[in-house]
C-alpha cells in the first residue's frame, strides 16, 4: 500500500503536499498515502465503496517509520515544510494544514508492507 521511495513515487501523477491534500481526483497516483483515525472521514474519501477502507496499527505505523524508511507526516510537519518551501506552497500552507486537521489526516510517503494492512468490516452504508 502506498509507492515505495524514489524511482516509484517520483513517477506519481501527485508529487506535492498541496495537490494531494486539496485536489487529489481517483484515479490519479500520488507519493503519498492518506491515513486517518476517523471511519467517517474514510468512508467519505474511499467514493463509495468500502473495500478501500483498511486498518493499520497506529503502532505499526511508528515502528514502520523507524525501521523502514517510510515518512509520516503530520499536519504541523507538513505546514512548516510548506512555509519553508517556494511562495507557491507556502501561500497554500494554511489550506492544507487546515483541510489535514479536519479530516485527522496524517500523510505516509513510502510503501506499507501488506502484512500490517487488513481489510476494515464496516456495517453497510445507508442509502
Amino acid at each position: 500500500m502506498g509507492l515505495a521511495l524514489a524511482a516509484e513515487a517520483d513517477t506519481a501523477d501527485i508529487q506535492n503536499w498541496a495537490d494531494h491534500v486539496l485536489r487529489k481526483e481517483s484515479g490519479q497516483s500520488s507519493r503519498y498515502l492518506s491515513l486517518t483515525m476517523e471511519i467517517a472521514v474514510a468512508r467519505r474519501f474511499a467514493a463509495n465503496d468500502d473495500r478501500h477502507v483498511y486498518k493499520i496499527a497506529v503502532v505499526s505505523v511508528r515502528q514502520l517509520e523507524s525501521d523502514s524508511g517510510i515518512r509520516v507526516w503530520h499536519p504541523d510537519d507538513v505546514h512548516d515544510a510548506m512555509l519553508n518551501g517556494p511562495k507557491k506552497m507556502a501561500r497554500q500552507a494554511n489550506d492544507v494544514w487546515s483541510a489535514m486537521k479536519r479530516n485527522s489526516e496524517i500523510l505516509v510517503e513510502g510503501a506499507i508492507p501488506a502484512r500490517v494492512v487488513a481489510p476494515l468490516r464496516l456495517q453497510k452504508r445507508r442509502t
